[in-house]
């Protein structure tokens, strides 16, 4: 059975769903979701992405509507397979993440290497981006966890966070989204989670749109150089 592919997209954004469909005419469609908290529309968006693929098969793949592939389809879609291969060992793939350290842009942390070209680190706050993401069935109970508990507590956490770190420290600033403090929202106590075991795949294959908008800040999203990830994740894995 092929692999499910499910698009988020906002309805007033129909201009990326016909560039998305233009590519992909046999995704499912998943409408995005507006919350007052910052982040939560986005990932009860994802959730519910998440279930419609899943509820397939035992692995989709999730893509926002400004995922723009660099490589032929073909290619792109072979890769996703050979990583899906090992889906019983792991709850979600990100696929070309970006690294969020806008001080150094240097990588500094362990990565371990897997199979297929895949790599995984411990709970990190320096990977980020969902624009695109293979997940398992062995993800839900955890998505469950993140819906029920976190998001239902009133605790900003982006889905990027929740895949990539394991909690959020209220005295430790770097792990808290900017817009929270712009926005005066009240920062909770201490908060950890089940950390889902994610693995990523680094090679550019896929980006998110370098002029696409945000629709939570309206500007332009910032592109992280990735040239530097990829080397890293290449040249000081662990075994």
């Amino acid at each position: 059975m092929s692999i499910p592919i499910v698009i988020i997209n906002m309805e007033h954004r129909k201009d990326r769903l016909e560039t998305m469909l233009a590519v992909w005419p046999e995704a499912c469609i998943q409408s995005g979701i507006i919350a007052s908290m910052p982040h939560t529309g986005c990932a009860l968006a994802h959730i519910q992405a998440i279930k419609k693929g899943l509820a397939q098969n035992n692995v989709c793949l999730v893509l926002e509507d400004d995922a723009e592939l660099l490589v032929p389809k073909e290619e792109f879609l072979r890769i996703v397979h050979d990583i899906a291969q090992d889906h019983e060992h792991f709850d979600a793939c990100v696929i070309c993440p970006n690294h969020d350290d806008i001080v150094t842009n240097q990588p500094n942390f362990k990565v371990y290497k897997k199979s297929r070209n895949c790599f995984q680190t411990p709970p990190t706050n320096y990977l980020i981006s969902t624009h695109c993401v293979l997940y398992t069935s062995k993800a839900l109970p955890l998505f469950e966890e993140y819906e029920k508990r976190l998001l239902a507590e009133y605790i900003f956490l982006p889905i990027d966070r929740f895949l990539f770190t394991n909690e959020w420290d209220p005295h430790n600033a770097s792990t808290w989204e900017p817009c929270i403090f712009e926005k005066n929202f009240k920062m909770p106590q201490l908060v950890t989670w089940t950390q889902p075991n994610t693995w990523f795949y680094v090679n550019d294959i896929v980006r998110q749109n370098s002029q696409s908008i945000s629709d939570h800040t309206k500007q332009i999203n910032f592109m992280f150089n990735r040239s530097g990830l990829i080397e890293y994740c290449n040249t000081n894995f662990e075994k």
